[in-house]
């Protein structure tokens, strides 16, 4: 194994909550953006942030959202993004203490959105990250 630098010690693991901060998020959300539409072009849809507001777009097709949801939904991940930031940024705290508000963090992020959403998106969105993960029924956990 090599020896790595002591800075490089010290980033790996704020690196690896942040993965795992926005796989969690990319968790809630991703299934629905699993197939890209027709013309789309990665890295180009990507700038000025018009991928994420195209991501939102096809989320709220496929559940049917209606736009107070949508405005709701986007203010969550926005407060989520914003609060994991602040975490990540934070060195008083040891990386136990980082992981452990990611994940409280995260978890109140989920259970905040699947408050927004209705029965039956809720079903549908559990359906398509289901479909996602290849048909299996269980959460998604994180390994590290």
């Amino acid at each position: 194994m090599k020896n790595h630098s002591p800075k490089f010690c010290r980033i790996l693991p704020v690196a690896v909550i942040a993965a795992m901060g926005a796989s969690t998020l990319i968790g809630v959300i991703q299934p629905v953006f699993a197939e890209k539409p027709a013309g789309a072009s990665g890295r180009m849809e990507k700038r000025g942030g018009k991928g994420k507001h195209n991501r939102m777009e096809k989320m709220a097709q496929e559940l049917g959202l209606t736009a107070a949801q949508k405005t709701r939904l986007q203010t969550i991940m926005t407060q989520t993004r914003s609060q994991s930031k602040a975490v990540r940024n934070n060195r008083s705290l040891s990386e136990t203490q980082k992981r452990d508000k990611m994940r409280t963090i995260h978890q109140a992020s989920r259970q905040r959105m699947s408050d927004v959403l209705t029965t039956a998106q809720r079903k549908k969105l559990m359906g398509m990250r289901s479909e996602h993960r290849g048909g299996k029924d269980r959460p998604m956990r994180h390994k590290m």
